[in-house]
């Protein structure tokens, strides 16, 4: 819905007049990078962060000039030009509300009487004369003002769900009533004391219902068509969420948390659930173009986040392949530096490191008879290269099938692959040793010790690379983190001086004691070194 400049008239005070204010204002906002149309249905691109910092300043200031005018206007009298001023500045509040949250909520007709109510007493403060609407004016206030408190009552009592829609509702309602209460105009005892108690009331429901709306995350205006990292507002706690792309189509969305679902609407919500090989929970939504609020519930709970996918689709690796989270693990590393940055698929190319890693790990089978577990990815395809070009030269014997006399598996596929492989050896009748690639360092897939399995680790646990990494991470991703390529891709992102060990462990008996002070998994007393250490890459 958008709406038009009306036509000039004779008098260029009163209905019209007002009513252009607030046509101009959309029409201003409608031109912007960011517009974001009342009622949802109409959608542009992102701010620039200069131009999201305007808005919130701008909406911030309103928000406090409507507010101090609804707690002083009783005991002020004002000139036609002060409440014009104020009428126009509590109006403008309202629309900049609207275009922050983008209540697409909000049916068409709604928002069109939404938009007469601010209009309406903006146009009556433009002007000259009243006459006979002190009972309309009166009516109006009482109304706007009923309606701001219901809605944050039923916000902060959460009988509503998702809180931020009543949220929303509070913060429109109370700007509508200050709005009305700068053209009210007491014609008596009993109305002046209304409007001292509904400018009161409005005010603190206005203060109170913006606070909520920034404790809910609504002023955050996410980047369009970017991997987003964010934290949903859900019955009190942060839900740490990744989104990637961030583009229309289908997305992958990454949680830490348990039992955590999202959607874009109550009945498009998908539980997050575990992925082979692959930590934390992972759901694929659907999202369409433009702006819109993905919904977060956990236990019953509900909150939403701010997303903007913007209309460019994704012609990056697919969100819908079994090892996309692989991907997005990657995307995780570089969206802590900055997400603008593409992230390359990590099974597109075997890197210098990873090939030198793996020709250490055939002089160290050196005798031995191995069998090579891969996938169809170029990585694969090339490290699987690399591990018969050096088991010819360490004498390594490579069979084809699985046979009795393979003693060592050599893992070069990815999560998916990777998992499947250690189903397979748990089920062998002789005990096989599993010998992962560099990239396959996840918490799922080392959790356990069923299968005798060796690992390579860069950096030892204790670096100080590795704990600043897992600081940076949101709370909930730490406790499984770190995976290889978040962790590379961070640290190549940061550009992070290191000093590589290149060693290979076990996965102990013992997992030791979670130290607070050292988040995630991987801690020194949980591994144990096998094969004892490997050269440096390139050497």
């Amino acid at each position: 819905m958008r709406l038009r400049p009306p036509a000039r008239t004779a008098r260029p005070q009163g209905l019209g007049t007002g009513v252009g204010v607030i046509g101009a204002i959309l029409l201003a906002a409608d031109s912007a990078p960011q517009a974001a149309v009342v009622g949802g249905h109409g959608h542009g691109g992102s701010p620039t962060p200069a131009g999201a910092l305007g808005l919130t300043l701008a909406l911030l200031t309103t928000t406090i000039v409507a507010a101090a005018a609804g707690l002083l206007r009783p005991a002020s009298r004002l000139d036609r030009r002060g409440t014009t001023a104020l009428a126009t500045t509590a109006a403008l509040g309202g629309i900049l509300s609207l275009l922050f949250t983008d209540a697409s909520w909000i049916p068409d007709p709604m928002a069109f009487l939404l938009l007469v109510c601010l209009g309406a007493p903006v146009s009556l403060a433009f002007s000259r004369t009243r006459p006979g609407l002190s009972g309309l004016t009166m009516t109006a206030l009482v109304l706007t003002t009923s309606v701001a408190v219901g809605a944050q009552a039923a916000g902060l009592l959460a009988v509503v769900e998702p809180p931020d829609a009543v949220a929303d509702t509070a913060v429109l309602a109370a700007f509508a009533a200050v709005t009305w209460l700068m053209v009210c105009t007491p014609t008596g005892r009993r109305s002046a004391l209304v409007v001292r108690v509904s400018g009161i009331v409005a005010s603190v429901a206005l203060l109170a219902g913006t606070a909520q709306v920034i404790v809910l995350g609504r002023l955050d205006v996410p980047v369009t068509g970017q991997p987003l990292l964010v934290s949903a507002p859900v019955g009190g706690r942060a839900v740490d969420l990744l989104i990637v792309p961030h583009r229309p189509g289908p997305n992958l969305v990454h949680v830490g948390a348990a039992d955590v679902s999202v959607g874009t609407s109550p009945s498009t919500m998908v539980p997050a659930t575990a992925r082979p090989g692959a930590p934390g929970g992972w759901a694929l939504i659907e999202l369409a173009e433009g702006r819109d609020r993905l919904r977060v519930e956990v236990e019953g709970r509900v909150g939403t986040v701010s997303v903007d996918p913007g209309e460019e689709p994704w012609d990056g690796p697919d969100p819908r392949d079994p090892d996309a989270p692989e991907y997005a693990s990657a995307v995780l590393g570089q969206a802590l530096i900055d997400p603008r940055v593409a992230v390359p698929r990590p099974s597109a190319e075997l890197t210098a490191d990873d090939a030198a890693e793996l020709g250490s790990l055939m002089r160290s089978l050196a005798g031995r008879t191995i069998e090579i577990v891969g996938d169809d990815s170029p990585r694969s395809a090339q490290a699987t290269r690399v591990l018969r070009n050096q088991a010819a030269r360490h004498g390594v014997t490579v069979r084809d099938e699985p046979t009795e006399s393979v003693t060592d598996v050599v893992v070069v596929a990815g999560w998916t692959g990777a998992a499947a492989a250690r189903r397979s050896a748990s089920r062998a009748a002789e005990p096989r040793s599993l010998h992962l690639a560099p990239w396959l360092v996840t918490s799922t897939l080392l959790s356990t010790t069923e299968v005798e399995q060796t690992f390579p680790l860069r950096h030892a646990p204790d670096d100080p690379a590795v704990r600043r990494h897992l600081l940076a991470l949101p709370a909930d991703f730490r406790a499984a983190a770190p995976t290889a390529v978040a962790f590379d891709t961070w640290r190549t992102a940061i550009r992070y001086p290191t000093t590589p060990t290149n060693r290979r462990y076990r996965m102990s008996e013992s997992p030791g004691v979670p130290d607070p002070e050292q988040p995630g998994w991987l801690r020194a007393e949980s591994l144990t070194p096998a094969f004892g250490a490997s050269p440096r890459p390139g050497r």
